[in-house]
């Protein structure tokens, strides 16, 4: 498949063209289905020797009208050097989730509308798990942060359920972290 890159505006290439090359996918169940005319962002690997690239349903790649949280982070990662970090995570209430193989995309028995506290030297951060159990900060300056989980209600009910739990992020780096939420009889 050939596809049209285009390098935007790129600082060290005022005069950038567009670059046309080759994005290989594989058939059947692992292949990504691209769609003509539709722009995509491309997370590929690249064979250094046949100069091809090759992508499937395993990476990242979307449609850059679903990619909307990757975009967040480009940007922070090209215009805020400093504070490029990124924190993903999921609440979740099985108590087994390290020891079992998960798909990234689902959670097992996921905490959906847990109140997640970011805490850092520099302040407060704070999100709502969505109903599969996830949250994202971006916008991260390296160091030490505290990840905390409320119930819903927060901040007129403060009830913690989980936390607080201590991290590192280097700078312009990315961390997973886990809320492990009590289940309520």
């Amino acid at each position: 498949m050939s596809t049209v890159f285009r390098n935007g505006d790129d600082d060290d290439n005022d005069d950038a063209k567009d670059q046309v090359f080759d994005v290989w996918t594989p058939f059947g169940d692992c292949g990504f289905d691209f769609q003509t005319g539709e722009t995509y962002l491309v997370y590929a690997d690249s064979d250094e020797d046949t100069n091809i690239m090759e992508t499937d349903n395993c990476t990242r790649t979307r449609r850059l009208s679903d990619a909307g949280s990757d975009l967040a982070y480009l940007y922070f990662y090209k215009e805020r050097k400093a504070a490029a970090g990124r924190l993903e995570g999921f609440t979740t209430f099985d108590t087994l989730y390290q020891v079992k193989q998960r798909d990234a995309d689902r959670i097992d028995s996921p905490a959906p509308a847990v109140t997640v506290e970011l805490k850092s030297a520099s302040g407060m951060r704070y999100t709502r798990s969505d109903p599969s159990g996830k949250f994202l900060f971006d916008g991260l300056e390296a160091g030490d942060y505290q990840l905390s989980g409320y119930a819903p209600g927060f901040p007129d009910t403060v009830k913690l359920l989980s936390g607080p739990k201590r991290f590192h992020i280097d700078t312009r780096g990315c961390s997973n972290q886990v809320l492990l939420i009590p289940k309520v009889p």
